[in-house]
């Protein structure tokens, strides 16, 4: 809805327009009642009182329409919000297994080492009374 106030200096007259940009078709504004000629102050109080009653319906509608943008686009912010934290914890989690599983891997990697080693210090050990004896013999 919107109001408009012109006056005019040269024949002290004032013009009040009153619309409504959510009408769509011409035919609504032909509705719009008119009113011509000298007010009172009385009078137009009276008229500018029904304009305003007549228009709360969709006064209200607007501000309810505001009101659910407002609360869409506050709800839209935090369900980012949180999938964003989501993701942010998804990866930290991730990166947590990755972490783990290199650990112990790289466990996994240094027991077969040195079980290796111990084999191999096995068989130094078998063979070294063979190499002994050997070297006796010679």
């Amino acid at each position: 809805m919107a109001l408009l106030v012109q006056k005019s200096n040269v024949h002290k007259t004032l013009w009040i327009t009153v619309s409504n940009p959510d009408a769509t078709d011409s035919s609504e504004d032909e509705d719009d009642d008119e009113v011509e000629g000298p007010k009172s102050p009385e009078e137009m109080l009276t008229i500018l009182q029904r304009v305003l009653e007549e228009s709360a319906h969709v006064l209200v509608s607007s501000r309810l329409e505001a009101k659910e943008r407002r609360n869409n686009l506050r709800l839209r912010e935090e369900q980012d919000a949180a999938y964003l934290a989501a993701l942010e914890a998804d990866e930290a989690r991730e990166h947590q297994r990755k972490e783990e599983q290199e650990r112990l891997e790289r466990e996994a990697t240094e027991a077969e080492r040195k079980r290796k080693e111990e084999e191999e210090e096995e068989e130094k050990a078998r063979k070294r009374p063979a190499c002994e004896a050997a070297e006796k013999k010679i």
